[in-house]
């Protein structure tokens, strides 16, 4: 709706960005076919490793800094519990949920996710979600699905019998789904910096060349939307393209591409699927129907 009457062409594949009669050129595999699209501004919204694949040919040094910044992995767990084991404990839950520092845990933090979203309320349980690993334990890319899953039920377990002083069985906790990101949120860390100043360097040899992205700016979704808003896009001189890029891993969408406007190549990290929700007519949705 915000786009307006944009052109989309989907199932399209990035294979390259170059530079050719001072004009960006993108190189995309459609099919069996391979199309080239020409613009004088590129501004590419996706995660630095993606954006570093893409722009291999384009610049070395711009590559190699983008690829080598750190996201730690994260797992998103989701569970229930009915709510009529905890019915003397339900103001305790009317809460956004907790951070976690404890040494020993894997689990971050949990959000309670049907008092947090009205469209995640379901009838006769809560609803929470749980966040694994981060850089605090990195070490979660190696373990077993199954492993996952049991660490944070136990560890669900033990803290909500502290924080809610009741005693909850495990066969009480009701698995929902889970999905294991293993690039999920950028490191502010020592290395950074040295990459950081490169990126920036580097963006300031090739004009009309733009970067969005959670690894610059702030990870936060309020930092991405602002700066999500600065450059300048005239959409209806825009052609869409869903697309995929770096070996397959990542899939998303291309925005724009005009001669005189813009190409923007966007990635959409999604897993709101794994929680339940409610439909239009009242019904729940389960993740196997989405």
């Amino acid at each position: 709706e915000y786009l307006g009457e944009v052109n989309i062409k989907k199932n399209s594949e990035l294979i390259d960005v170059d530079k050719e009669d001072g004009l960006y050129k993108l190189k995309v595999k459609r099919g069996q076919n391979q199309e080239f699209y020409y613009c004088e501004n590129l501004i590419i919204a996706s995660p630095a490793s993606s954006a570093g694949f893409a722009l291999k040919n384009l610049s070395t040094k711009l590559s190699e800094a983008l690829r080598s910044i750190y996201y730690a992995p994260i797992m998103l767990c989701a569970y229930s519990i009915k709510k009529e084991l905890v019915k003397e404990q339900e103001a305790l839950l009317n809460a956004f949920g907790f951070l976690n520092c404890t040494k020993n845990h894997f689990t971050l933090g949990t959000i309670f996710a049907s008092s947090l979203f009205p469209e995640r309320q379901l009838e006769d349980e809560h609803l929470f979600v749980s966040f694994i690993g981060g850089s605090k334990n990195p070490q979660i890319i190696d373990f077993s699905e199954e492993d996952l899953k049991a660490i944070t039920l136990n560890e669900a377990k033990e803290i909500l019998d502290n924080a809610i002083n009741k005693n909850i069985e495990l066969k009480d906790i009701n698995f929902i789904d889970s999905k294991l990101i293993s690039q999920a949120i950028p490191q502010y860390n020592n290395n950074y910096l040295k990459a950081r100043t490169i990126i920036d360097e580097e963006l300031g040899k090739h004009e009309g060349l733009s970067l969005l992205g959670n690894y610059l700016d702030g990870v936060s979704i309020v930092d991405t939307i602002e700066n999500a808003f600065k450059p300048k896009v005239n959409w209806e001189d825009c052609v869409i393209l869903e697309i995929m890029i770096f070996e397959g891993m990542w899939k998303g969408v291309v925005l724009g591409f005009s001669a005189v406007s813009f190409v923007i190549l966007m990635f959409f990290f999604v897993f709101s699927k794994i929680m339940p929700g409610i439909n239009d007519e009242g019904e729940e949705i389960k993740p196997e129907d989405m």
